[in-house]
């Protein structure tokens, strides 16, 4: 017997970038037990960013077994994960293509069944899309694979732009065959009263785009009952997203080919509709279009998004369901999204709420009470509304009597998370240690916070009263902690630690940088950390960080949005052209360039800055299908580029870059609001956070690079000469000698900045590294030093090395291998060095010993903040000492 489900990884909330729906068709056996082999998958939405992690989250064997077919999309903005798609085709044995002797590919199958990684070979990928998709795809692939790799064969598919409405017959195969006809998004709109667009970050453009028809051939038999065979096929019809909900789209529908209407038997021509997020904006209320008559309009109980059909489709009983996909367009949680990751980020913040923050929305986590059942109960124009981690059996489409059943698989998800559950009422953190860390990180003495009045009690007994209730609301930290800290100092947030394998728990590499300035409320001024650099840019970078943002001093009860951090970006910077490090960077400087467009206070004088290897700035060029600004472009026409893109080597040594480093170099912001700061000049209430940047090239692969950012922090008490901080980071590296060298004996050339230039006194002497960033991708037993020196990468011992060598004041440990489900700092220790015992505050925990280097280290975890101060960077051990104690429980 045979089986087809719908199922939807994400549906684009939570910044994933979009939706991520496949149609797949399973296999039975008799036996009650069988859960069904996988016959064919295809995806009908386009490939986030994301869908790597994703899958590895929720189980889904994405690529397994050959059964991945075919790849529609509705539109081009929703192909973040076609770049990891295509190296994972190859790795997973599908058909590929090898490089001849003169340049061209050629068909590779008895090459691939030499391979001992590959023993099965599997047929062409088809990509399907609107205009421009072939340019897209050939870009991508040219990007990644060039002339000298193996690359996966994609069939592409390119629906013309007919104006007839002409349904083309684009896919076909055993089990499916599929239509499309293209929309065209740019024809000039009429004006639409009562229609604002919306401000948002994921918010893009229309570009052309398509709808989909797809016929599921009459084989398939229902699992439960063997004798209710589906002897007609199944057809729907995939409504791309648009945000002005036009005719157009829906007049696609009125002629539907003669083997769709033909072959179904029943009173309505298609058995379902899927939309795409049809209205992201809840004030589309009005008539859209004057020659289209709507039904009773649809909202969803939270009032974002609706659902407008228009009369016609009822009248010709064009379809016998909805269903409809309303991402959602604020910055809360997706439940349904990382849900393994959501349960650690759970147990650190509740019991370190100070070092790994969550943002408001944190509390929508373990809210089970949003039932779309109940949304669509009584709307005759919605059925099923498809969230993350969910799957609709399409057997029951075949009856006119059944409704859709959704099947939610995130609380089986959860429930299987190793993390003990009632880890939320009963914290085992010693509390001496926690205050410790706390008067680190709120850079205050202990007294002080020890009679704070909004400090939590740790001892507080009634924690546990009602284990239940905390189990499913845990949050109560930041709730009541109303004393915010250390605003006045650069915070470092570690949103992802993980390497280049897809991994439930880690994300990919990726770190946000946020400076602390100054915002005026009325006659008030407040502090405030705003994101001003990132460094690499893994998958899921944007998630990580609508998910982890710090909140804000003037209302700590509520975080900045994503949409007004994003503004403030002003670098971005890539060690290497492997894609865990630069995967989500056109999603990015999308949303980078949307929110600034929409600001109004958008400082010009300092466009984004990316630095980044040829490789990595040519697939932004293919992805954002934008003309990028080199580096010798003129400064006066630099504000018409979304951003610059510059090479490492260009930023280092090419004179055309000296106009790009004198922008970053003499960006200011004001200083945080200090009593100390009264008295200064006008001037020197604002400060120059970027000294200096040098790329220093390092072992690992072509145009590989690591990072020394020499910031400056802001002033106090007129002190002009006081120590910048300085940040190094490795990229992806062998121990790394020219490293070493750099940052024990480069001087670091001073900024070109007005400042320096007319302070009374000379520049600060070259500091000491204050904190590295070392990637520590294996542990240092026989297994990691071979696998790291075959592939170009650090063990534990090797990273602590280098550190002891470069003589820093603090390191800390990143980019594992995701092998390792959690890396222990007692475990790094044991692989060449031991934390340290002689640092500020007390130390309970086992391992603590003798201390064989003379600076700090600590384990990374995704979702950590690290305040860039000597009393945070010299406790990273204890730090990492907490979280090992947490989730080895």
């Amino acid at each position: 017997m045979m089986q087809a489900s719908l199922d939807c990884l994400t549906d684009g909330s939570e910044y994933t970038g979009g939706p991520a729906i496949f149609l797949t068709l399973r296999k039975f056996t008799e036996s009650s037990e069988d859960k069904g082999s996988i016959l064919a998958r295809y995806n009908l939405t386009g490939l986030p960013s994301l869908t790597g992690r994703l899958s590895s989250d929720q189980s889904y064997q994405l690529l397994s077994g050959g059964c991945f077919r075919c790849i529609l999309l509705p539109s081009l903005n929703n192909c973040g994960g076609l770049a990891s798609l295509f190296l994972s085709l190859v790795h997973f044995g599908y058909k590929a293509l090898s490089p001849t002797v003169d340049g061209h590919c050629s068909d590779s199958e008895s090459s691939m069944e030499n391979d001992t990684k590959l023993s099965t070979s599997y047929g062409d990928i088809t990509i399907v899309g609107p205009q421009n998709t072939s340019v897209l795809v050939d870009g991508v692939l040219d990007t990644l694979f060039g002339n000298n790799r193996k690359r996966p064969s994609i069939r592409l598919c390119e629906v013309p732009l007919d104006k007839s409405g002409c349904w083309w017959d684009v896919y076909q195969d055993s089990y499916v065959r599929i239509w499309a006809q293209s929309v065209d998004n740019n024809a000039k709109k009429r004006k639409r009263p009562g229609f604002s667009s919306c401000n948002h970050p994921r918010a893009a453009a229309d570009d052309d785009s398509a709808v989909y028809l797809v016929m599921i051939k009459p084989y398939f038999q229902t699992k439960i009952d063997t004798s209710k065979c589906n002897s007609r096929p199944i057809s729907f019809a995939i409504l791309p997203r648009s945000e002005t909900c036009t005719s157009r789209i829906w007049d696609t529908l009125r002629n539907l080919p003669q083997e769709v209407i033909g072959t179904n038997n029943h009173d309505h021509h298609l058995d379902f509709v899927i939309h795409l997020d049809p209205c992201r904006c809840s004030r589309c209320t009005k008539q859209i279009d004057s020659d289209v008559e709507l039904t009773d309009t649809i909202r969803s109980p939270n009032q974002v998004s609706m659902l407008q059909v228009p009369e016609w489709t009822v009248t010709n009983k064009l379809s016998r369901y909805y269903i409809a996909i309303f991402p959602d367009c604020q910055d809360i949680f997706d439940p349904g999204t990382l849900i393994r990751a959501q349960k650690r980020s759970l147990l650190l913040h509740t019991n370190l709420p100070f070092a790994f923050p969550l943002s408001g929305g944190s509390k929508y986590l373990l809210d089970d009470k949003h039932n779309t059942t109940d949304e669509c109960r009584g709307n005759r124009n919605v059925d099923c509304i498809l969230k993350s981690c969910s799957s609709i059996p399409l057997n029951q489409a075949v009856s006119s009597q059944s409704p859709f059943v959704t099947i939610s698989k995130r609380e089986a998800i959860f429930n299987r998370c190793s993390i003990n559950s009632d880890y939320e009422a009963k914290p085992t953190l010693d509390p001496n240690v926690v205050l410790s860390l706390r008067n680190a990180y709120y850079h205050c003495n202990e007294e002080t916070a020890a009679t704070d009045d909004n400090e939590i009690d740790l001892d507080d007994c009634s924690a546990s009263e009602n284990d239940g209730e905390l189990n499913r609301n845990p949050i109560k930290s930041s709730d009541s902690d109303q004393k915010f800290p250390n605003h006045t100092a650069p915070h470092l947030l570690l949103l992802g630690t993980g390497c280049a394998t897809p991994s439930a728990l880690r994300g990919s590499s990726s770190y946000a940088l946020f400076l602390p300035t100054s915002q005026t409320s009325g006659s008030k001024k407040t502090s405030q950390l705003v994101l001003s650099a990132i460094i690499e840019c893994g998958e899921g970078t944007l998630t990580s960080l609508s998910r982890h943002l710090p909140q804000s001093a003037s209302n700590h009860n509520q975080s900045l949005s994503l949409y007004e951090q994003l503004r403030w970006v002003r670098l971005i910077w890539i060690s290497h052209s492997h894609l865990d490090h630069y995967g989500d960077l056109p999603s990015l400087i999308s949303a980078i360039a949307r929110s600034k467009s929409k600001s109004k206070n958008n400082d010009s004088s300092c466009p984004l800055v990316v630095v980044a290897p040829v490789k990595v700035l040519k697939f932004l060029r293919v992805m954002l299908q934008s003309s990028v600004k080199t580096a010798s472009t003129k400064v006066n026409s630099i504000e018409h580029s979304s951003y610059i893109g510059i090479t490492h080597r260009e930023f280092q040594i090419s004179p055309f870059a000296s106009n790009i480093k004198t922008m970053l170099f003499d960006y200011a912001l004001p200083n945080p609001p200090h009593e100390e700061y009264d008295h200064l000049s006008c001037e020197l209430h604002m400060y120059h956070p970027f000294a200096s940047i040098r790329n220093v090239e390092v072992e690992h692969c072509r145009e590989a690079f690591a990072l020394i950012l020499e910031l400056r922090l802001p002033l106090k008490n007129n002190d002009d000469d006081q120590q910048p901080f300085v940040l190094c980071f490795s990229g992806d590296t062998r121990p790394s000698d020219n490293l070493v060298h750099e940052c024990r004996t480069h001087c670091f050339p001073q900024a070109s900045s007005a400042h320096w230039q007319h302070a009374a006194i000379p520049p600060p002497p070259p500091p000491r590294v204050s904190l590295l960033l070392h990637e520590a991708t294996f542990m240092n037993d026989e297994h990691g030093r071979l696998n790291a020196a075959k592939k170009l990468h650090s063990t534990t011992a090797e990273a602590l090395e280098v550190a002891r060598r470069m003589q820093a004041e603090a390191c800390l440990l990143t980019h594992f291998s995701q092998r390792y489900t959690h890396v222990s700092i007692v475990d790094a220790a044991c692989s060449g060095a031991t934390p340290e015992s002689n640092s500020s505050g007390p130390s309970s925990f086992p391992g603590a010993t003798t201390n064989k280097h003379s600076f700090s280290w600590g384990v990374a975890e995704d979702g950590m903040m690290i305040p860039l101060t000597k009393q945070v960077t010299a406790m990273l051990h204890t730090l990492s000492l907490c979280v090992d104690e947490l989730l080895s429980k």
